[in-house]
This record gives C-alpha cells, structure tokens and sequence, in this order.
C-alpha cells in the first residue's frame, strides 16, 4: 500500500498557524503528532524553529506534567528534522540532549542524538564519542536510562560513518549494556567501517585509551572472524602475541597463536597508518620464536607455536624450528636421553620441519642420523629430509 506524503507550502503554512496559535503545550503536541502522521516534506525550517523555541525556553521549574508535553514534542521534532536532514538544527538538537539529560528523560535525548546523527553535523561528532565514551567507563546508577542514552549514541555514530566513532561502538559491544543494545553495537559497526583492522590494532595494544585485557581479548576474537585480509589477521594476532609477552597476559597469546597458525602469511608483517598512529612492523616467526623460549610458556604452548611456525612455512620459520631441534639435540647429546616433555616436542617437531618445505631445516634433521636416538625417531627425520629441498 502506497502512502501518500504531503508537500505542498500551504499544507506546512496551515500546520505551522495551528501550531504557533495552539495556547498549550498538549494542543501543539497533537498538532505536531499530525503532522507526523501526514508525512510532510519540506517543513526542515519550521522544525528547527520550534525546536529553538522549547529549548531555549525551556523552564526547569515546570510541572512534570508540561515537562512531559515539551519532551514528546522534542521527540518528535528530533525525528523530523532527522528525516528532513535539516543541519541546522544541530545545536539545539545538542542542547536538547544536555537539557533531558539533566531532567533524566533519556528516550528524548536518545531522539535528539540520532536525529544528529541523521543530519551529519560533525561539529557535535566529538562529543557524541565523547558522551557514549563516558557511559562505556561503567554501569550509570539507572542502568535502564544509561542504556537508551547508550542507544542513540550508538545509532547517531552508525549514521555518522565516521572512522572516530569506531572504537566507543566496539566498546559498548562488550560493555555492560543489555543483550539489545551490545547487539545493536555489533551491528552498527561495519557501517561505520569496512575495514576494523586499524581499529582493533589500537585496542589490542592499548593505544589511545586504556583498554582492559577482557577488551583486548575481544579485539583479537573480533579480527578473527571470517572475512577480510588474512595479512591484517596476522599482524593483529602478532602484535597481540607480541603485548602479551612482554604483560604476561597467556590468555591473549594462547588466542593470538592459532590464529597465527590459520592465517598463513609472509614472516614480515606491518600496518603503517599515520591517521590512527599506527606504526607496526614485525616479524612472525620472531614473536613465535620469543615467546616458544619464554619460561612462562608451557607444552600446549610450545606445541601451538610449533605447529604455526610450521604452517607459516617460511624460510624464517623453518630457521626457527631448526634452532628448537638444534636445542634439543643438543639435549640429546648432553643428557643421553630426553625427558617425556622434550621428546614429545621432538616428536611433533620433525614433521613440522618437513612440512615447511624449507631447506634451512636440513642440518638439524641431517644431526639426528649421527646422535644416540631410536632407530623409530632416525626413520622419521629421514623421511622428512625427502621432502625438503638442497641447500
């Protein structure tokens, strides 16, 4: 069924004389409900007008009664203009949003925030960020209003699609909001950008604010879904590993690590983007290595990182896995026998090197011929020096 909207000038004019000689509050709703329901068009200035009107008018001292009328006035005037996209009106859609938040009336400030959100003013871009940031920190003491302002901040910076409105939407996808709203969070943001990876670079390494190793884990679980340039994938998950190296956090590299090992990549890596201060340049291969010689890490680890050196396939990640062989033959030698954990390592090591298809794993493979190893363990490495190539 077709609806019909209404244009015409005088259909505006005949609204706007019923409007402005209504004596109360109540009769200029009902007026501005009407006009609502006729679907107008081209009626931008005359909202804006009446917006004016009610807040800078507006009286604290009034009756919650006539503060009720003016609020469902707002409202409405909110989402006319959002719909008209009428810019002008944005500082007193702004005004609104201070006014009903000091009178906690939040579904009028989440209207006013989503109509500037429509309108696409950026001046009042920063301090939707700013205000959905404040509400992020924690819970408001009326979680039900910190959650509907939270809304319409959340909406108004899908509208913006603006890369600065990125980051507090990603926060209040795992913030404390209900269910709804951390929904409506993931669902905003690749409407505000098609490519998170700078984004989630930033949160992993705590840059800009001070993000909580919970939100840094989520920033990696987030680069990780399907989709997207697997070398942004990478360098995420290497510059994780790398953090959570130095911080200690095992949680954020025992994620870090299979992703290193599902998204097969070149050993270097970077994200070079002057915009969002980002300046990373890593090497796979090494951030494995570090943390596979870390006292911290233990045999799930050290299997995990194994099996992603092995699956990066490099020339430096055979190199490495070559030293970790050349360390355990060593062992070998010195002790005469390996304990149950190395010799568990040994085994899952020889195939690994195979599976690169890297000569740099040869001598190390070569070594385990002339050393007092079973005869079941020299089978093995022979049948992997089959598939690597000459030096």
């Amino acid at each position: 069924m077709s609806v019909q909207v209404f244009s015409a000038a005088e259909d505006v004019d005949i609204f706007q004389f019923l409007y402005e000689t209504s004596g109360t509050n109540q009769g200029r709703l009902d007026i501005l409900q009407q006009m609502q329901n006729a679907r107008l068009i081209g009626a931008g200035h005359f909202y804006t007008n009446s917006l004016q009107k009610l807040v800078q008018g507006f009286d604290p001292s009034s009756t919650s009664t006539e503060k009720m009328y003016i609020g469902e006035m707002v409202k409405i005037l909110s989402q006319l203009i959002g719909q008209e996209k009428y810019t002008q009106a944005a500082i007193y859609l702004w005004r609104a949003v201070e006014i009903f938040g000091n009178e906690r009336m939040p579904l009028v400030q989440s209207e006013a925030l989503q109509a500037l959100g429509r309108i696409q003013n950026k001046i009042y871009l920063e301090r939707v960020v700013d205000l959905l940031k404040a509400l992020n920190l924690a819970p408001t003491k009326d979680t039900l209003t910190g959650s509907q302002v939270a809304f319409g901040a959340i909406l108004a910076l899908e509208k913006y699609q603006d890369p600065k409105g990125y980051l507090p939407v990603f926060s209040a996808s795992e913030g404390w909001y209900t269910e709804r709203i951390k929904a409506q969070a993931r669902k905003s943001l690749p409407l505000i950008s098609r490519d998170p990876t700078p984004f989630l670079m930033k949160v992993v390494l705590g840059i800009g604010d001070s993000y909580t190793p919970s939100l840094k884990l989520a920033a990696l679980k987030v680069s990780d879904v399907p989709g997207g340039d697997p070398k942004g994938k990478v360098t995420i998950a290497a510059a994780a590993l790398s953090q959570a190296r130095v911080s200690g956090n095992q949680i954020i590299w025992k994620a870090a690590i299979p992703m290193l090992q599902k998204y097969k990549a070149a050993d270097r890596v970077e994200m070079v983007d002057e915009e969002q201060d980002l300046d990373i340049r890593l090497s796979v291969s090494d951030e494995l290595q570090k943390l596979y010689s870390d006292r911290r890490s233990n045999q799930d680890d050290k299997k995990a990182i194994i099996a992603a050196l092995s699956f990066q396939a490099t020339v430096e990640s055979a190199t490495q896995l070559a030293k970790i062989l050349e360390a355990l033959n060593t062992r070998q030698r010195q002790m005469g026998q390996l304990n149950n954990s190395e010799l568990e390592l040994l085994t899952i090591i020889i195939p690994a090197i195979g599976n690169t298809r890297q000569p740099a794993g040869r001598d190390a493979l070569s070594m385990i011929e002339r050393i007092n190893y079973t005869e079941t363990i020299k089978r093995a490495a022979r049948k992997e020096l089959e598939k690597l190539p000459p030096l």
